[in-house]
C-alpha cells in the first residue's frame, strides 16, 4: 500500500498515507491504540493536512471501490459484534446490493455436508469471475478452501488473473476480475479465539460496530439509553440481596430486556433517527422499543421499587403496547395499517404448532402459515419456502387489499445474564418479547389485575367471598383463573404429601384416581357440588391463613417477581405465578384431604347407581356445615402428613358408613364427658343432660333429622364400634355393632338416637372389650356367634361375652388335647391367656341384674372355670419343676383323672374334696413306685417318710434306723415275708437316696398344689365352706397318735399320711384362711381349732405362745391398705370395746379377739401420735382423731393400765424413734402415754444415746482421749491418739477425733452437761498447735473450730433438732476432710457451693421431659431449623421450620402466653439460640 501511495504520487508518503496504511494494516484490535503504538515512528515523518480523523467505514468504502482501478488492496475480515457489520454496510449504502453476493453460515442439517461446501465454493467462483463483491458471514469451514484467494496469490495468464480453488484434494484455477471483492465478516471473539495468526494476517482488518458510525449527538443519546437500561434492571433487583445472593441470583440487563446486547441502544437511536429529529422523541421512542423487549416480571420489581413511575410504566407495558399474546400483537399491528409487518418475536414459552394455526386465523380472520425450522433441511428450502408462501399469498390476492406479514418467533431459553440471543435488528424487522405466545384458557394473565389481588379472592370464583359472604360486582378479576383446573392440577403434588398406615398403601393409589373421577364428571351434580364446596373450603382456609399470618396478601405478585430462581425454574412469568398459587394451594388442599378421607371417607362419595339411603347427600351436606367440618389451617412443614383415621391403630381398619361420623362421635363424646365431671353440680342424670346438651348445640337438627332414621342408626352402630373398640375381624365387627343395636333398643329409651348409642356402649364397653379379647385369643368361637346372629337365636345382647366364654370353655376340653403333641402344654397357653377375660367375666356382672337362665348360665360357666383352674395349677405346678418323661406321663395321666372327677365340682362340699385327695394320693402312690415295687412314698415300720433309705432284695425300702431295729427281732421283710439274708448290708446307696429325694420333692408339689385349692377354692368365695369340708381339713391338721387316740399329733398341710411331725408344730394358715370371713360364721371352727391346739401344748407357756400367735394373725388380719378405711375401723372397734369394758375368760376365743383388738386400735393411735405425714388434712380428719385419742386416753384408762402405755410406747418408738417420744413426754397433755416411774425420773435429752459409736472402736478411742484431757487432766491419751493419727494423711482416726471434739465440747452445751473450762480448751488447743507438723491445716482448723465458744451453731431446742445436728456435723467433717475423690465433688459442692450445682442432674432427681424432644430435634436438625425460646417463667418451648413465630399459644407449664406473630415475639419470651 505505500508502494502504491509512493507510485501515484511520485513522491515519499506523507504522514497521513503512512498512518492510512498503519491503521489499514495493523487495525481491528480495539484493545491496543494504533495510533500510539507508532507515535514515535510517525513523529519523524512531516505533518500534513491529510492526518485527519480516520473511520473504519471509509477505509472499508475505500477498499470496495472499483472505480479507481487500484489492484494494491487486501481483502477486507470485518470484526463486529452481535453482526452488525452487515446492517452497517447496509444501512451506509457502503456496497452495491445488486452486484453484492451475502453467504452465511448455516445450522441446518444439510448445509454442514460437503455438497453444500461445492455450491458454496461454486457461488464465489461465479462470482470471482463476474467481478461482484462476496460477503461471508460465519463460513469458517471455507476458509480452507480459500487459502490462496485471501493470500491473493494470482497466477497471470493472458494479462488475467488466476487463483487455485481447494476442494480437498481437488484443486481448480479460477479467474479472477479486478472488481472482484472478499468481506469476510466475524464475531470479534470468535476472530480472537479461534482464527489462525496467519489467516488474520492475510487481511485487511477493521472493527466495524454501530458505535464506530454514530454521531456525537447519536453517541450521546445511546449513552443516555444505556444508562436507562442500566437503572431499569437495578430497580428490578430484589430488595435485600446480600454480596453472595447478589452475585448468584442479580437480574442483570440482558435479564431485564431479551435481546439486549451491547449495539443495541446504538441500533435502536439510528434507527429512530431515519424518522425523527427531536432529541426528546427519539429517546423517549427508544426507551419504549426496549420496553418491547422486556420481560413482565421486571416491569413489576420496577414498579415496585419506582413506585413513582408505576402507573406510567404499567399502563405503557400492559395498555398501550401489547404484551399478552401474540395475536394481541398482531391486532395492534394490524390496526395501525402500516404496510407489511416483519416481527422478530423472543418468547420463553412453547413455540407455535399445527394445533394452534386454526385458532389465530379464527382470532386475526387471516389466513395463516407456520414454518419450523425443524421441517428444513437446508437455509435454501427455508428460503424457497419462505418465498413461495408470499408469492402464492399475492398470487391469490392483490397487493392493495391483502399485506404480507412476517412473525419470526424465537424460543429463547430462560437462564440467568442471558442466553446470548441477539434481537434489535433494526430495519423492517420490529423486535418484542413475550413471555407467553398464547392465552391460557385456564390463567389469563392480566398481571394489572393480579397485582392487586389476594390469592384468596383471586380464586374464589363463584361470587362469594373468602369468608363466605356475597361480595360486589366485582367481574374485572373473575375470570383470570380457572380455579376448578387449579385445584385438578394440585391433586397429585398434594396428595403425594399424604402418609397412610402401611397396610393401606394402595389407598394413595385409589385416592387419586377417585378424586380425578369426581373433578372430571360434570354431569353428575354431587361431583359439581363436591369440587364447589373442596374449592370453598380451601379458599376459606387461605383467607385464614393470610389474616392470621399478618401478611400482605395483595404483594405476592411484586414477591414473585422478584424470585429469580422460581422464574429462572418456571420459564416464564405466568408459569411462576401458576406454580406460585399450586404452592400456596397445595399445603392447604393437603391437609383438607387428609382431614375429609379419614376411615376412606371419600369412597362415600363414589358414583354409584342407587343411593336409597341418600349418603352422598348427607355427605355433601355435612360437608357444607361449618359446625361439623372444621379443618385447622396447616402449619408450614416439610413432612408428611398422615391420613387421619379414628380406627384403632394396629388392628382391623373398617371403612366408614356414614360421611364424617368421627366428628360427630368426638362432639358428642366431649360433650359426654363434660356432663359425667359436672352430673353432681347439675343435679341432673347423665343421660337427660347429655340429651339436653345436644339438643342446645348446632348439631341439634342435623342428628334429629338427618341422622334419626333406623337406617341410619344402625350404620351409626357400625361406625361407633369401630371407632370404639380395638376390632380384629369384620365378623367381630358385625357382631358388636348388631349387639350394640339391640342392647339401645332394649334400653328403654322411647326414641333411639345417637347420644342413647353412646350411653349405651359406655355401659357395655367393658363386656365388649372381654368379648374382643376372647375371639383374638379363640377365633374358631366366632363362626357359631355369628351363625346365631344372622338366624336370631343370640340371647341379650349386653350378654354376648358370657356366649364367648361358654364357647372358649368348650373349646378347652382336656381331653380334646391328650391326642396333640405338646397338647396340654398348648392347654395351658390358652388357659393363661383367658384367665383375664373369664375374671372380668365372672366377676364382672352383678346378678340382681340378671334373669334367671342368665343366673344358671353364670353358675356353669363359673363351676367349669374352677374346673379348668384346678387342673390348670395342678399341670403347672407338677410339670415346670421336672423334665422326666415318667414323671410328666404319670402328671398328665392324673391330669385327666382330675378332669373326669371335677365335671360337676363344689368345692362347698365334701365329695369335691374326697376326689381331690383320692386323685392325688393316687398320682403320690404311682409316683412312689415308679423304680421300686414297694414304693418310697414311707416307711412301712414308722409310717413316716423315709429317712436314709435301704432297699431289700424284694424292692421294699424302709428306714435304715427302723430296718436295723426291725430285723433284731424278725428276719423278713414286714412287707412281703421274704427272708432277709444275714449277709445283707444296710447300706444307703446314693441312687436310692436320690430317688427318694425326688419323691418326696414331687410329694412336696403335690401337697404345694393342694394347698393352693383349699385356699383358692374352698376358701376362696365370701361364705365358707361346710361344715364337713373344714372338719375333714382339720383332720388333715390334726391326727391321733398310733399309742394312743386321745393324743392329738400334728401333721404337714397334706392329704397324706406320711407327712407327720416328729414334734408338735404349731400353724397359722388354717387359723388365717378362718379368719378371712366374719367372726360369727367360723366361730364355732375357731373354737374347736383352738380346742385341738390346747390338747397338743399342754404346757402353759407354751399355751401363751399360741395365746400370742392367735391375737396376732387376728390383728393382722384387721389391718387395711387403705387409711380411711382402717380409721372407721378403729374408730369402730374402740366403740365395742368401750361398751363392754370387762375381759371375757383369759385363753377363750372373746377374749383372744378382745386382746387383739386393743392393739389394733393402740397401733392406729401410734399413727396418729406421731409426726404428721400431710400438714394439710382437713379440719374434720383432724378434730375426728383428737376425739378417737381423747376416748382412748380417758374411756380406756391407758393412764391406769401400764402394760397398754408400754405397749403404746412401743409403738411410738417403732414408727417414729426415740426423739419423737422425748418430744411428747415435754408436752404436758401428753402425759398419760408414760407411766408415773418416768415421769417422775424426768429424762431429758442427754439420755440420747451417741449415734456416733457406729463408727467403731477408733471413735471410743477418740472419745476417751478426749474425756480424760477436759475431765481428768491427762493429756498423754490425746497426745498419743494424735501422733498415731500422723502416720495416716487420711486416717479415719482424724475423722473420730473431730466428732469426739464436736459432742464433748461444742455439743455439751445443747446436751445439757456441763462444758469444758476455758483452761481444759486452751490446753487441747496447745495440744493440737504441737501437731502443724502433720501439714493437714483442715484438719487442724476443724479441732480448733469444735473448741471456740463464738462458733455460729444453730440453736436446739427438741432432740430432734440434735439429730439433724449431729447429722450435719458428721457430714461436715467427712466432705471436709475427705480426699480429692471425684465422687464426692457433688456432695461437697452441695454443701459448701450450692450455686455450682443448680444446673446439675443427680440420681434420684425427676427426669426433663423436655430433654428428650430436643435430643430428637438435634438428630433431625438437617431437615428443620429448631429455635430454643423461654417464656417470662423461665419455661423452654421451641418453634420449627423458619424458627421464627408465626402463631401466639399458652406455655404448656404455666399458661402464659408464648410464641407470636408476624415473626414478633410475646412479650415476656426470649430467644435462646437454634
Amino acid at each position: 500500500m505505500l508502494y502504491s501511495f509512493a507510485k501515484e504520487s511520485g513522491t515519499f508518503p506523507t504522514r497521513g498515507e503512512l498512518l492510512q496504511a498503519v491503521l489499514r494494516n495493523f487495525g481491528g484490535f480495539q484493545k491496543v491504540n494504533i495510533r500510539s503504538a507508532f507515535q514515535k515512528s510517525l513523529a519523524e515523518v512531516p505533518d500534513d493536512d491529510s492526518c485527519e480523523e480516520f473511520c473504519p467505514l471509509d477505509f472499508v468504502k475505500a477498499n470496495v471501490d472499483t472505480s479507481s482501478g487500484s489492484t494494491e488492496f487486501r481483502y477486507l475480515l470485518l470484526l463486529t459484534s452481535n453482526c452488525a457489520a452487515l446492517t452497517i454496510l447496509q444501512l451506509c449504502h457502503t456496497l452495491d446490493l445488486q452486484e453484492t453476493v451475502t453467504l452465511f453460515g448455516s445450522s441446518f442439517p444439510m448445509d454442514q455436508e460437503y455438497t453444500q461446501v461445492c455450491r458454496n465454493i461454486n457461488t464465489i467462483k461465479v462470482c470471482m469471475e463476474t467481478g461482484k463483491t462476496v460477503i461471508l458471514m460465519g463460513m469458517q469451514n471455507l476458509y480452507e478452501s480459500l487459502y490462496d484467494v485471501m493470500n491473493q496469490y494470482y497466477v497471470y495468464l493472458g494479462g488475467n488473473r488466476y487463483v487455485d480453488l481447494g476442494l480437498g484434494s481437488h484443486r481448480v484455477k479460477c479467474r479472477v476480475k479486478p472488481e472482484f471483492r472478499l468481506i469476510v465478516i466475524e464475531e470479534k471473539e470468535v476472530v480472537y479465539d479461534k482464527f489462525p495468526v496467519p489467516l488474520i494476517n492475510r487481511l485487511e482488518k477493521h472493527c466495524l460496530e454501530m458505535s464506530t458510525i454514530l454521531t456525537q449527538q447519536q453517541q450521546d443519546l445511546t449513552n443516555e439509553l444505556k444508562k436507562w437500561a442500566e437503572d431499569f434492571s437495578a430497580s428490578a433487583e430484589p430488595p435485600g440481596l446480600d454480596q453472595r445472593a447478589k452475585k448468584i441470583g442479580r437480574f442483570t440487563v440482558a435479564d431485564t430486556f431479551i435481546g439486549y446486547h451491547e449495539d443495541a441502544c446504538a441500533s435502536i437511536i439510528i434507527e429512530l433517527f431515519r424518522q425523527e429529529d427531536e432529541k426528546n422523541v427519539i429517546l423517549a421512542k427508544a426507551k419504549k422499543m426496549l420496553m418491547e423487549c422486556c420481560t413482565p416480571d421486571a416491569i413489576i420489581r420496577h414498579c415496585k421499587k419506582e413506585s413513582h413511575v408505576k402507573q406510567l410504566v404499567l399502563h405503557t407495558y400492559f395498555e398501550e403496547q401489547q404484551h399478552g399474546s401474540l395475536m394481541d400483537v398482531l391486532h395492534q399491528h394490524l390496526k395501525r395499517d402500516v404496510g407489511d409487518v416483519f416481527l422478530e418475536v423472543s418468547t420463553h414459552s412453547r413455540l407455535l404448532s399445527l394445533n394452534d394455526i386454526p385458532r389465530i386465523e379464527t382470532e386475526l380472520d387471516k389466513a395463516v402459515k407456520l414454518l419450523s425450522l425443524n421441517e428444513f433441511d437446508t437455509q435454501q428450502s427455508f428460503c424457497r419456502a419462505l418465498r413461495y408462501c408470499i408469492e402464492n399469498q399475492r398470487r391469490h390476492h392483490s397487493v392493495s387489499a391483502e399485506k404480507t406479514h412476517v412473525v419470526f418467533i424465537t424460543n429463547v431459553p430462560r437462564v440467568s445474564g442471558g442466553c446470548g440471543y441477539v434481537g434489535f435488528s433494526g430495519g423492517k424487522w420490529f423486535s418484542l418479547h413475550l413471555d407467553e405466545l398464547l392465552p391460557s384458557q385456564i390463567f389469563q394473565d392480566d398481571i394489572m389485575t393480579l397485582c392487586r389481588t389476594p390469592v384468596s379472592k383471586l380464586l374464589n370464583d363463584d361470587g362469594f367471598s373468602a369468608g363466605g359472604t356475597p361480595m360486589e360486582n366485582d367481574s374485572s378479576w373473575n375470570h383470570i383463573i380457572d380455579t376448578r383446573y387449579l385445584l385438578k392440577s394440585c391433586l397429585q403434588p398434594a396428595l403425594a404429601q399424604l402418609q397412610d398406615p402401611p397396610e393401606k398403601v394402595e389407598r394413595t393409589t385409589t385416592r387419586l384416581h377417585l378424586l380425578v373421577e369426581l373433578f372430571n364428571d360434570m354431569d353428575d351434580d354431587d361431583s359439581i357440588s363436591f369440587v364447589k364446596l373442596l374449592q370453598h373450603m380451601v379458599v376459606d382456609l387461605l383467607h385464614q391463613q393470610e389474616h392470621q399470618l399478618g401478611q400482605n396478601a395483595d404483594c405476592w405478585v411484586w414477591d414473585q417477581a422478584a424470585s429469580l430462581q422460581d422464574i429462572l425454574y418456571c420459564g416464564t412469568f405466568r408459569q411462576s405465578l401458576w406454580k406460585h398459587l399450586q404452592a400456596k394451594l397445595c399445603p392447604i388442599l393437603t391437609a383438607v384431604l387428609a382431614y375429609i378421607d379419614c376411615d376412606e371417607n371419600l369412597e362415600l362419595l363414589r358414583p354409584i347407581t342407587e343411593d336409597p339411603l341418600s349418603i352422598r347427600k348427607l355427605w355433601l351436606q355435612l360437608f357444607k356445615n361449618k359446625d361439623v367440618c372444621t379443618p385447622e389451617i396447616p402449619r408450614p412443614t416439610r413432612q408428611l402428613i398422615r391420613v387421619m383415621s379414628s380406627n384403632m391403630p394396629g388392628r382391623f381398619q373398617a371403612p366408614t358408613r356414614l360421611p364424617f361420623i368421627w366428628l360427630i362421635h368426638d362432639h358428642i363424646e366431649k360433650l359426654w364427658k363434660k356432663v359425667q365431671q359436672y352430673s353432681v353440680e347439675i343435679e341432673m342424670p347423665a343421660e337427660e343432660a347429655l340429651l339436653k346438651q345436644l339438643h342446645s348445640s348446632p348439631l341439634a337438627n342435623l342428628l334429629s333429622s338427618d341422622l334419626g332414621s333406623p337406617e341410619h342408626l344402625q350404620l351409626y352402630c357400625h361406625d361407633l364400634v369401630r371407632i370404639q373398640m380395638q376390632l380384629s375381624s369384620s365378623e367381630e365387627h358385625e357382631l358388636l355393632s348388631s349387639a350394640l343395636h339391640r342392647a339401645a333398643h332394649q334400653s328403654g329409651d322411647q326414641v333411639l338416637s345417637l347420644p342413647s348409642l353412646h350411653i349405651v356402649l359406655s355401659k357395655l364397653r367393658p363386656r365388649f372389650q372381654v368379648f374382643s379379647q376372647l375371639v383374638k385369643d379363640f377365633p374358631d368361637v366366632m363362626p357359631p356367634l355369628l351363625q346365631k346372629l344372622r338366624l336370631g337365636e343370640q340371647q341379650q345382647p349386653g350378654l354376648l361375652d358370657l356366649e364367648a366364654a361358654s364357647a372358649c370353655l368348650h373349646l378347652l376340653d382336656l381331653q380334646q388335647y391328650q391326642t396333640q403333641h405338646q397338647g396340654f402344654a398348648t392347654w395351658c397357653r390358652q388357659v393363661i391367656s383367658i384367665q383375664p377375660s373369664m375374671d372380668v367375666i365372672l366377676e364382672g356382672p352383678s346378678e340382681c341384674f340378671l334373669d334367671d337362665p342368665t343366673k344358671t348360665h353364670l353358675s356353669k360357666l363359673r363351676v367349669h372355670w374352677k374346673r379348668i383352674l384346678v387342673v390348670h395349677l395342678f399341670l403347672e405346678r407338677m410339670i415346670e419343676e421336672h423334665e422326666s418323661a415318667e414323671i410328666i406321663t404319670i402328671v398328665n395321666n392324673y391330669a385327666l383323672s382330675l378332669w373326669k372327677v371335677l365335671e360337676k365340682c363344689d368345692f362347698s362340699s365334701l365329695q369335691t374334696l374326697k376326689c381331690i385327695i383320692n386323685v392325688l394320693r393316687m398320682c403320690n402312690e404311682s409316683s412312689s413306685t415308679l423304680h421300686f415295687s414297694g414304693g418310697v412314698k414311707q416307711c412301712r415300720l414308722c409310717q413316716r417318710a423315709i429317712m436314709n433309705p435301704v432297699a431289700l432284695p424284694c424292692k421294699h425300702v424302709f428306714c435304715k434306723k427302723c430296718l436295723i431295729y426291725w430285723t433284731e427281732t424278725d428276719s423278713t421283710c414286714q412287707e412281703c415275708g421274704a427272708r432277709i439274708p444275714k449277709e445283707f448290708e444296710f447300706i444307703v446307696t446314693s441312687n436310692i437316696q436320690v430317688v427318694v429325694e425326688k419323691h418326696d420333692h414331687f410329694r412336696k408339689l403335690l401337697s404345694s398344689f393342694f394347698l393352693d385349692v383349699v385356699s383358692r377354692f374352698c376358701f376362696g368365695g365370701e361364705v365358707p365352706p361346710s361344715k364337713d369340708v373344714i372338719h375333714k381339713i382339720l383332720s388333715l391338721v390334726f391326727n391321733s397318735a398310733d399309742h394312743d387316740s386321745r393324743v392329738l399329733v400334728t401333721r404337714q398341710f397334706s392329704p397324706f399320711e406320711e407327712c407327720l411331725d416328729s414334734s408338735p408344730v404349731i400353724r397359722s394358715l388354717l387359723l388365717k384362711l378362718l379368719l378371712q370371713y366374719r367372726l360369727g360364721d367360723v366361730e364355732e371352727y375357731l373354737k374347736t381349732f383352738l380346742e385341738q391346739l390346747a390338747r397338743i401344748v399342754p404346757e402353759e407357756r407354751d399355751q401363751e405362745e399360741l395365746c400370742y400367735m392367735v391375737i396376732r394373725c387376728i390383728e393382722d388380719m384387721l389391718h387395711k391398705d387403705n387409711t380411711e378405711e382402717e380409721e372407721r375401723l378403729a374408730e369402730t372397734l374402740l366403740r365395742d370395746l368401750l361398751r363392754s369394758p370387762s375381759y371375757p375368760p383369759h385363753h377363750s376365743l372373746d377374749y383372744l379377739v378382745r386382746v387383739a383388738h386393743t392393739r389394733f386400735c393402740l397401733s392406729f393411735a401410734a399413727k396418729l401420735l406421731g409426726p404428721p405425714q400431710s400438714p394439710q388434712q382437713g379440719q374434720n380428719k383432724q378434730q375426728r382423731n383428737e376425739t378417737f385419742l381423747e376416748q382412748l386416753s380417758t374411756k380406756l384408762d391407758i393412764a391406769q393400765n401400764p402394760v397398754l402405755q408400754c405397749f403404746l410406747l412401743q409403738r411410738i418408738h417403732q414408727n417414729v424413734g426415740l426423739e419423737h417420744l422425748l418430744e411428747l413426754m415435754q408436752q404436758s397433755d401428753m402425759h398419760w402415754l408414760f407411766p408415773k416411774i418416768i415421769l417422775s425420773t424426768q429424762i431429758k435429752c442427754q439420755a440420747l444415746p451417741d449415734r456416733f459409736l457406729v463408727c467403731g472402736d477408733e471413735y471410743q478411742q477418740a472419745r476417751a482421749s478426749v474425756s480424760e484431757a477436759i475431765f481428768n487432766g491427762n493429756h498423754y491419751k490425746l497426745r498419743t491418739y494424735l501422733w498415731e493419727c500422723q502416720d495416716d494423711r487420711h486416717s479415719p482416726q482424724k475423722h473420730c477425733l473431730v466428732l469426739a471434739l464436736a459432742r464433748e465440747v461444742a455439743l455439751a452445751r445443747h446436751r445439757h452437761i456441763a462444758e469444758p473450762s476455758d483452761g481444759d480448751k486452751a490446753a487441747i488447743a496447745d495440744i493440737l498447735g504441737e501437731q502443724e507438723q502433720q501439714k493437714d491445716p483442715k484438719f487442724i482448723d476443724l479441732c480448733r473450730a469444735m473448741l471456740q465458744d463464738n462458733c455460729a451453731w444453730p440453736s436446739v431446742t427438741t432432740p430432734r433438732e440434735l439429730l439433724f445436728l449431729e447429722l450435719q456435723l458428721h457430714a461436715q467433717t467427712a466432705l471436709t476432710l475427705c480426699n480429692n475423690d471425684s465422687l464426692l465433688v457433688p456432695l461437697k459442692n452441695l454443701a459448701a457451693q450450692p450455686i455450682l450445682m443448680q444446673k446439675s442432674f443427680l440420681p434420684t432427681m425427676p427426669d426433663d421431659p423436655k430433654i428428650i424432644p430436643w435430643d430428637w430435634t438435634l438428630q433431625n436438625k438437617a431437615r428443620d431449623i429448631i429455635t430454643r425460646y423461654i417464656c417470662q417463667n423461665g419455661h423452654l418451648y421451641t418453634i420449627g421450620d423458619c424458627g421464627n413465630p408465626a402463631v401466639t399459644s399458652k406455655c404448656p407449664e404455666c399458661g402464659v402466653p408464648i410464641g407470636g406473630s408476624n415473626h414478633v415475639l410475646v412479650q415476656g419470651s426470649q430467644k435462646l439460640d437454634k
